[in-house]
């Protein structure tokens, strides 16, 4: 049986983290669509640093959607949209970089 390298096992990890953010994403998304707010969907996680995540995602998935349906519906130009979804982004950005 070979050893893994430090390489591997940060990888294993790292997927091993993005699987429980992506569950925990999809059960928090299910309770927004059915009308509860971000901070109620998010009650449950005990895990300080979960939720902050989870909450970080949710927002830019929100949001996300907010301009998209602006600008579907015109309430937006396509420039201004661009505009605004960069800068949330960025927003975004920013946040990952800090959890």
């Amino acid at each position: 049986m070979q050893d893994k390298t430090f390489a591997q096992a940060m990888d294993e990890l790292n997927h091993e983290a993005q699987e429980k953010v992506t569950t925990e994403v999809i059960h928090c998304w299910i309770a927004i669509q059915q009308g509860s707010t971000i901070a109620n969907a998010t009650t449950y996680l005990s895990n300080e640093h979960m939720e902050q995540t989870v909450t970080h995602v949710l927002s830019y998935m929100l949001l996300q959607s907010a301009l998209y349906a602006a600008k579907k519906h015109t309430v937006i130009s396509n420039q201004r949209y661009e505009e605004l979804k960069k800068y949330v982004d960025t927003l975004a950005h920013h946040a990952e970089q800090e959890v």
